[in-house]
């Protein structure tokens, strides 16, 4: 059996957009005292970005698919 990376880029895309989703819903229902989740959902918001730019190498030019998804991840990071 092989493994397709697309596919993984894929779910990996998808996972992060839900869990994106679930932090934001998640820091609605907890109090404003508690400030990291925020910071959380936009990095994982942001990893979805980065994911979907690396899911787009070979249909946009390397330096929009690859450069950019790079410094996209590295903002991510930051955010986490």
């Amino acid at each position: 059996m092989r493994i397709d990376v697309n596919t993984i880029i894929l779910m990996t895309t998808i996972l992060c957009m839900l869990l994106s989703l679930v932090l934001v819903m998640l820091r609605r229902s907890f109090p404003r005292s508690i400030k990291g989740l925020s910071h959380w959902a936009a990095g994982i918001g942001v990893s979805f970005a980065a994911t979907a730019l690396f899911a787009t190498r070979g249909f946009l030019p390397d330096v929009i698919s690859m450069a950019l998804a790079h410094g996209v991840a590295y903002v991510s990071v930051y955010l986490f």
